[in-house]
């Protein structure tokens, strides 16, 4: 007992201690940064600020490196001493020459300091040190030469902090355009060093040696590299339109010599950097982070959206996820910018599976499919290969998915009416024997001529009829019937369904919707079940491992204490 008690006064004095070494640790800080902004001959205080933020508190290192970030603007605002070496400082002394350098090694020392912790937890940490270098982006030295150094080590870190770059990209990239231009011809650098070995920075970063020294980025493999990059770029500040780019132009950095990019010129770059960056090997859950904001970002600021179409066109004939997804740039290149796309129907045509309506990109490429075939120059065999293998597929789909496909088809009918001859035929030819129509009842459906897997000119749809249709009148949901039966009534006076409504059902909307429905006809007969469920004693052949018997394990009687009284 007493040595537990004697542990517990040691750890107690401990952390007394240590919060005490602590306060006094961030008054000397205070003190320091206080005497550095009142004189200039306490210069050497930088030194002892700089050893405060190689400690092992917490608090005192991010104090110091907060002291540190305001001691280095003031310096840099007043001209001090540059980073970049200016005309100016050729008319100067030999000490005050000596003075500058010695300033800006030991902001470099800073620097070294601010990017090693980038890289450490926690994450607090993290934020706050990126905090301390994007407050340099104000000044001319500071966006050119600290912010391209930051983007560098962020992009080539294997393990990078998501919410770190996230915290970037939206707190400053997205806000301000004169950091959008200078991240995209960074990136731009970056990626043209990975491809055939150029430089890896800022260009005027490579005639200063003592900066070269910060450069040193780690090798990272391709894909961490296009997701880092992509990362970056797909958060920079649009420009769409000139007037809406001089209306809502945002620099974050107030020096007039830093010259500010024109509309012309960021869009120049958007567009250079784009294509350097689609040219990478990327992989196909980034291809389709890429395809998401093909139609909506890349393609309207875009100095060339027609570029993209060798890229577009490849992630089309992938299939699958990829291919729905490149159908929204697709689509509006061929319907804004005039491109002319021969196979785009077949490869749509070949998209739509089973999986289509299970896929979560389903919904804009079904809008945009159905915008696609409304177009009044289709030849009625395309339309009717849409809405035949749609109906197939509907045959195995769950009412989740039929609600979909039936008003998708409905509307195809109201576009075309020449396709409706799939409906009702009086007199079917003979190659047609054995197919169902919903106004006969016929029960065969083993000679149906439409070939599922053919293409849309070879899988004979009009030579078929939509039996499907028949079949899915008998739905055990009720909701699927009824759609079914606005098939059968003339299409005349009819309105398009609303498909956006449409998608927004699942399989638990629909049930929910069939629990509290109400019933008009209540079934008050029902026929009697029989006597025995199996036959036999023992039930029937396929339940032979089963034994059927009557008896039941006798209940065990309950016993009662009884208390005398």
């Amino acid at each position: 007992s007493t040595q537990s008690t004697g542990v517990n006064i040691t750890s107690s004095t401990s952390q007394r201690l240590t919060k005490e070494m602590s306060l006094s640790a961030t008054k000397q800080i205070q003190k320091l940064e206080n005497e550095l902004k009142q004189t200039k001959t306490k210069l050497n205080n930088l030194v002892t600020l700089l050893n405060f933020c190689e400690v092992d508190e917490q608090k005192v290192r991010l104090k110091a490196v907060a002291a540190l970030e305001r001691s280095f603007q003031l310096l840099l605002e007043n001209k001090d001493f540059e980073l970049l070496a200016g005309v100016s400082e050729t008319f100067l002394e030999a000490g005050q020459k000596k003075i500058r350098n010695w300033l800006k090694s030991k902001f470099l020392s800073y620097l070294a300091i601010l990017l090693s912790l980038l890289k450490e937890e926690p994450e607090d940490q993290q934020i706050a040190v990126l905090s301390s270098l994007m407050s340099f982006s104000r000044l001319m030295d500071g966006i050119n030469v600290v912010f391209p150094i930051t983007l560098g080590h962020l992009v080539y870190d294997q393990n990078v902090n998501l919410n770190l770059l996230g915290n970037l990209t939206t707190k400053y990239i997205s806000c301000y355009d004169d950091l959008s231009h200078v991240a995209l011809r960074t990136i731009k650098d970056f990626i043209n060093h990975r491809k055939n070995g150029g430089t890896r920075y800022y260009k005027e970063l490579q005639n200063s040696e003592d900066l070269k020294g910060l450069i040193t980025f780690s090798d990272v493999d391709d894909d961490t590299f296009a997701n880092n990059v992509f990362g970056i770029i797909s958060h920079v500040k649009t420009v769409q339109d000139e007037n809406q780019y001089q209306s809502s132009i945002n620099f974050i950095c107030s020096d007039d010599e830093v010259k500010s990019p024109g509309w012309k010129e960021r869009k120049e770059m958007f567009s250079s950097c784009w294509f350097d960056f689609l040219s990478l090997s990327i992989s196909p859950e980034l291809c389709k982070r890429v395809l998401e904001k093909m139609d909506q970002y890349i393609i309207p600021s875009c100095d060339d959206p027609r570029a993209l179409m060798d890229f577009l066109a490849k992630c089309y004939d992938l299939g699958g996820s990829i291919g729905m997804l490149a159908i929204g740039g697709l689509f509006k290149l061929m319907t804004e910018h005039n491109i002319n796309y021969p196979s785009y129907f077949e490869k749509l045509y070949s998209l739509f599976t089973h999986s289509t309506f299970f896929n979560k990109h389903r919904a804009n490429f079904i809008k945009l499919s159905y915008l696609s075939l409304c177009s009044k120059h289709i030849p009625t065999y395309l339309v009717a290969a849409f809405i035949k293998k749609l109906c197939r597929i509907a045959l195995l789909s769950p009412p989740s998915s039929i609600a979909v496909i039936l008003p998708f088809v409905y509307n195809l009918f109201l576009q075309h009416p020449s396709t409706r001859v799939l409906i009702h035929l009086d007199t079917p030819p003979p190659k047609r024997d054995g197919v169902l129509f919903l106004n006969q009842k016929q029960t065969k459906i083993d000679n149906d001529p439409f070939l599922f897997n053919a293409s849309p000119k070879e899988c004979n749809a009009l030579a078929s009829s939509l039996w499907e249709l028949e079949a899915l009148s008998h739905h055990y949901v009720s909701s699927v019937s009824s759609l079914v039966e606005e098939f059968r009534s003339d299409f005349s006076n009819k309105f398009p369904k609303d498909l956006d409504a449409c998608l927004t059902l699942s399989y638990q909307s629909i049930f929910v919707k069939e629990i509290d429905r109400r019933v008009k006809k209540v079934p008050l007969a029902y026929e009697k079940p029989p006597a025995h469920i199996f036959s036999g004693s023992n039930g029937p052949s396929h339940f032979r491992c089963w034994e059927f018997t009557s008896r039941r394990p006798a209940a065990k009687k309950r016993k009662f204490n009884q208390t005398k009284s």
